[in-house]
């Protein structure tokens, strides 16, 4: 008889690192609050993430580069006007995404791209240079914490492919300049959600962009959905915040996996933990849509490109 063999499980982060993850973003966080002011809290998590998980993701080197785009791209958006910012950072940080797809099959710089987002918005309400080094600082603590607990390259890399880099970095510098665009038209806090969403959808699997952003987005909204009707609620917010720690436990124990869980827990969180009004989930379901709407039609458009400028066209991005 012969036995048929057991279905993969899928990929989860370990409840340990998910853990340990969590404590060093809050540690970096409560440090920052303590010492620099609440403002520069965005800045230590957004360290602390560009310092644990490109290391996760690639590995030290990886994490070394990250942390220097992301100090260098906050320099130059804190000195030069907004154009340089959609004409120069923008595209070279795509490039940087695409050509790590293309020659190593990881995608460690989106964590760069991503971590300079998040420090868009208080270095606008005018924060400035104060942000920097508790930026570096927090990265720095991120990536001892990683190296310290043996967590260096601990998810795969997927396949190298020329065609499928050269769409994402094109798909990237469009669709970002496209989301800073449009967030400057919604006078909302939060408008950076949609260029934060939209950076997000480059870790989606080869050839798989179109259909996760489609499903991500149903995640997303459903997952905000839910956060805006706990808020009508009669219960104290540090309820909220509490099953907010649970959900962003959740939602980072199964980020690597393939499916969009992920997505609707971290999106409730966010929710319910940092901006807990209806206003804030109304707005974060209009982001996902637009984040999704950017994500298809450029996945198709750059992988017709993509095809014809590199030989080894599949998988489209």
């Amino acid at each position: 008889m012969v036995e048929t063999p057991a279905k993969p499980k899928p990929r989860r982060l370990p409840w340990p690192l998910v853990g340990i993850i969590f404590a060093t973003i809050c540690a970096a966080g409560v440090a920052a609050a303590h010492f620099a002011g609440s403002d520069t809290v965005p800045a230590a998590v957004s360290g602390a993430i560009v310092g644990l998980f490109p290391t996760l993701f690639g590995n030290r080197k990886r994490a070394a580069l990250a942390i220097i785009t992301v100090l260098a791209a906050t320099w130059a958006s804190l000195i030069a006007p907004d154009w340089i910012r959609l004409a120069v950072i923008i595209p070279v940080m795509a490039l940087a995404v695409g050509y790590e797809a293309a020659t190593r099959g990881t995608k460690t710089m989106a964590f760069a791209i991503i971590g300079w987002i998040i420090l868009l918005s208080p270095a606008a309400a005018g924060v400035g240079w104060a942000l920097l080094p508790v930026f570096a600082a927090a990265a720095l603590l991120g990536l001892t914490v990683a190296l310290a607990i043996g967590a260096e390259a601990a998810v795969p890399p997927q396949a190298p492919n020329r065609a499928y880099g050269v769409s994402l970095a094109l798909a990237l510098a469009i669709g970002l300049t496209l989301a800073f665009a449009i967030a400057r038209h919604f006078e909302n806090a939060h408008s950076g959600w949609i260029a934060l969403m939209f950076a997000a959808r480059a870790f989606d699997p080869q050839g798989q962009h179109r259909r996760r952003a489609f499903y991500t987005a149903l995640a997303v909204t459903g997952g905000a959905a839910c956060a805006a009707a706990a808020l009508t609620l009669p219960v104290p917010h540090a309820a909220f915040r509490i099953a907010a720690t649970a959900l962003l436990l959740l939602g980072l124990r199964m980020a690597p996996a393939p499916g969009v869980g992920s997505a609707a827990l971290i999106s409730a969180a966010v929710i319910l933990g940092v901006a807990p009004t209806v206003a804030s989930a109304e707005f974060r379901i209009e982001a996902a849509m637009i984040a999704a709407a950017l994500a298809i039609s450029l996945s198709w458009l750059t992988g017709r490109i993509a095809a014809r400028l590199v030989p080894d066209a599949p998988p489209r991005a």
